[in-house]
């Protein structure tokens, strides 16, 4: 513990100068000091910025350069936040603190183009280096303009890296490719399609011209023997590749970016390898050893400009200090961060391989500073005292009740301490009592700056303002965009008026542009079966898709992964092929059978097998083995089916007609069928399925809420064939999934069932035609669907505003009483206006 210094003058009085020599002291106690205070955070961040605003605000929001200071015991914490928050408050800052160099976009640009030139081109290396913008353009074309459409293209494709994939391969496969087409295609569907896949190629054909492009540099790299080889090598790819790295082959002639001469200097390390006779094993290997190295390398933050960006020369703004970097120094308001334990003191651990005991003894037969590590305490209890006694007139102390996630920290012991010399009482509970406690809420965290500082971070003014307005009127009214203007904030009003009128709108009870209810023309049939069960099911989903046109792009599966829509598809080509050329009593054995339809499926197979041979071999063969025979062991149990009914068997079958819907008018519907039994008794549909629940699909209650449209849909237009009471629908599961339980696989709805409920169906048809009609896309919440939705993030389903605007909507309570629909009340006549929707 420091001694009082009796040379000391007045202007280097320290706060708590006298107290210091108190500490630790179990029968002293020092007199209460109103000049010390304390506060509590969630998260660093949060904490950091407190503390700068608090030091500022003691300093009447003009503190003198030097004259504040931030310190802790470790700034690793805080170092990523100090750039943020040097901007936010419009401070510089000067600090000791070091961010780690993987972090710098250099380091990042420069391990993923080796990475790419000798781990052959994996895709999620390829694309962060594209997306890092330090990837010169390639050809005179800048890359990152295609770059999220390559990431989607490989995704679609199940392409993870490989020149010969990428290069080679990719454009290939979308070339062989045949367009995907809806039921019944028109000839705007068919162009559109051929316009899809002609991008798609172009697109591949210009990712396949950047990975030859990049190739060619690899060559020398991939040809490396030593780790100079392989250092000179690097630094050329690097300089003709990467901005910023135009002086790496120009010898002693350094870049001007620090990241950039961190890896120079990492480069010369394997240089200094070679040179000390370390083995060389492989490009690969090396690449390894240098990646290890920038991970442990670190680059000092310095000074950081009002702009939070690093600054040349030190701005005498704030000094953010390590406790070791501010021994002996002196300010006038010290913010003393980090009072959690097991941060501040650290623990000392001793040395399992050399005790205490045995260094003692080493560091006075060597005479030489070996550490005692049972020593370290003293140490901290040493620093703690220089940073309470760095204080000359304000001392802020503060720790995390929490981290940046959420979980609970404890306030450090050295409180204690603190609250000896600066409470008089060495208690830790009255002073977490007393401190401060800053909510991780913005507007709660506005508010209470504005109550114990009077000020906010400039930058922080302009949103607080408005937010706390909480209306755009209001915020007009208030004479709040002029104190903007008058604190240089007037360039963000636009942008502040423009947001709180969103907010007002979402938050109103008048419907929105965002409500998807465009009103206008609505969609133009005809409609096929599976879009008009999309607009049932969910019609904001359907929105989304087919009137905004926005293209699904969820979670990539796993990269050996087979698409199941693929799979169902070829299931699908299969068996029409089998049951069109084969008559119904040749079916034969289900060896027979599955030797014949392996010939089918080899032969619709061949783009998507020759794909995935060249990724995965072998493991298309797996699976096909596994849906061949599941197909076999189905096509012999349905053919004896078919035989006991003897009726025509019809395959891909196209189906259309008018439905006359009550209180619309006519709706065109045209459709594919998978296949058709045609007998005396009627007409009997069936639709192949490769997952789900086939009984989901011809549940009555589902079909009058309009959620399950498609097998119903396919039963009125065998009506429109047959008449009325003579079409039945069947689901039949096919594949592996219902292998193991053919009964469960398979669901029917018979005539007389859905003669009873076809004029209740009709009537939900038509509420869904009126909606397509006026261009109205309500949202549907209890659909099922959301769970897989890929537009999740942009639905308000959770938004309670929004969920009461829509269902006070007069134009939409059919929709709403239709969703209430059930096999008891299934007309919506009889269906109340509210309450909860009824499964039964």
């Amino acid at each position: 513990v420091p001694e009082p210094s009796a040379a000391g003058g007045v202007g280097d009085a320290r706060l708590l100068g006298d107290a210091l020599p108190l500490l630790y002291d179990e029968s002293a106690r020092a007199a209460p000091c109103a000049a010390v205070s304390f506060f509590n955070t969630q998260g660093s961040a949060d904490e950091l910025e407190e503390a700068i605003l608090a030091a500022v605000a003691d300093s009447n929001g003009a503190p003198a350069p030097g004259s504040i200071a931030l310190l802790a015991r470790s700034l690793e914490p805080y170092a990523a936040a100090l750039a943020p928050v040097a901007r936010r408050h419009g401070l510089p800052l000067s600090t000791s603190a070091a961010l780690p160099l993987s972090r710098e976009s250099a380091s990042l640009a420069a391990t993923r183009l080796l990475r790419c030139l000798l781990l052959d081109m994996p895709t999620g290396a390829l694309f962060d280096l594209i997306r890092s913008g330090r990837l010169r353009p390639i050809d005179g074309r800048d890359p990152a303009g295609d770059v999220d459409a390559w990431e989607r293209l490989t995704r679609e494709w199940q392409v993870a890296g490989g020149r010969e994939n990428l290069a080679g391969r990719l454009p290939g496969w979308i070339e062989a490719a045949a367009p995907i087409l809806p039921d019944q295609p028109d000839d705007e569907a068919v162009e559109r399609a051929a316009r899809r896949k002609r991008a798609l190629l172009a697109l591949a054909r210009r990712l396949r011209d950047l990975v030859l492009a990049l190739e060619r540099e690899a060559r020398p790299l991939r040809a490396a023997r030593d780790q100079r080889l392989f250092a000179a090598a690097a630094r050329r790819v690097l300089a003709a590749r990467l901005v910023g790295f135009e002086a790496a082959d120009r010898g002693a002639e350094a870049a001007a970016d620090p990241a950039v001469e961190a890896i120079l200097a990492a480069l010369d390390d394997l240089d200094a390898v070679a040179a000390a006779g370390v083995r060389f094993e492989s490009p690969a290997a090396t690449l390894e050893t240098l990646e290890q190295g920038i991970g442990a390398l670190t680059l000092p933050v310095g000074a950081l400009g009002p702009d939070g960006a690093r600054a040349g020369e030190d701005a005498g703004g704030v000094r953010v200090l390590d406790l070791m970097q501010a021994r002996g120094m002196a300010f006038d308001t010290v913010a003393l961060v980090g009072l959690n334990a097991g941060l501040l003191p650290r623990p000392a651990r001793v040395d399992p391989f050399l005790p205490d005991a045995d260094r003692a003894l080493l560091r006075s037969r060597l005479r030489r500073p070996i550490a005692i590590k049972e020593e370290a305490l003293a140490e901290e209890h040493l620093l703690l005292a220089l940073a309470l006694g760095s204080a000359r007139r304000r001392l802020l102390v503060s720790w995390q009740r929490a981290d940046d996630d959420g979980r609970a920290r404890a306030p450090s012991l050295a409180l204690r301490e603190i609250g000896r010399v600066a409470r008089g009482a060495p208690e830790i509970d009255p002073l977490v009592e007393e401190s401060r406690r800053i909510s991780a809420d913005p507007l709660a965290r506005a508010r209470a700056a504005i109550a114990a500082h009077a000020m906010l971070p400039a930058a922080a003014t302009a949103p607080a303002l408005a937010i706390l307005a909480g209306a755009p009127e209001r915020f007009r009214s208030t004479g709040l965009p002029a104190v903007l203007a008058a604190i240089g904030g007037g360039e963000m009003l636009p942008a502040l008026d423009a947001g709180l009128a969103y907010l007002q709108a979402i938050d109103s009870r008048d419907i929105t542009t965002f409500d998807a209810l465009p009103g206008g023309a609505g969609p133009e049939g005809p409609w096929s079966p599976s879009r008009l069960e999309t607009f049932g099911a969910c019609p904001q989903q359907y929105f989304f898709r087919h009137r905004l046109r926005i293209e699904e792009w969820s979670d990539p599966d796993s990269p050996d992964a087979i698409d199941r829509r693929e799979l169902g598809t070829l299931a699908h080509a299969v068996l029409a092929d089998d049951y069109r050329a084969t008559p119904p009593g040749a079916a034969g054995t289900v060896t027979a059978i599955a030797a014949r339809l392996a010939t089918l499926w080899s032969q619709h197979a061949g783009p998507l097998a020759a794909r995935l041979d060249a990724l995965y071999p072998g493991l298309f063969a797996i699976e096909s083995d596994a849906w061949v025979g599941a197909l076999a062991r189905f096509v012999a149990r349905d053919r004896a089916a078919l035989l006991e009914r003897d009726g025509r068997l019809e395959v891909e079958r196209p189906i259309a007609a008018t439905l006359a819907l009550p209180g619309f008018g006519d709706l065109s519907l045209r459709g594919r069928v998978d296949r058709s039994l045609r007998d005396a008794a009627g007409i009997l549909v069936g639709d192949y399925k490769t997952g789900g629940t086939p009984e989901n699909l011809v549940n009555r209650t589902r079909l009058l809420k309009g959620e399950r449209l498609q097998m119903a849909l396919y039963a009125l237009l065998a009506e429109s064939e047959a008449g009325p009471g003579k079409a039945s629908v069947e689901v039949l599961g096919v594949g592996p999934k219902f292998d193991d339980d053919p009964e469960g696989a398979t669901a029917r709805l018979e005539a007389e069932d859905f003669e009873a409920i076809r004029d209740c169906l009709l009537e939900s048809l038509a509420v869904l035609a009126r909606l397509a009609a006026a261009n109205r896309f309500p949202l549907s919440p209890r659909a099922g669907l959301c769970e897989y939705c890929p537009y999740a993030r942009a639905c308000r389903r959770a938004h309670p505003a929004t969920l009461e605007r829509l269902l006070a909507h007069p134009a939409l309570a059919e929709f709403h009483r239709m969703r209430r629909k059930n096999s008891r009340k299934p007309r919506l006549a009889v269906v109340t206006s509210d309450g909860p929707e009824e499964e039964a």
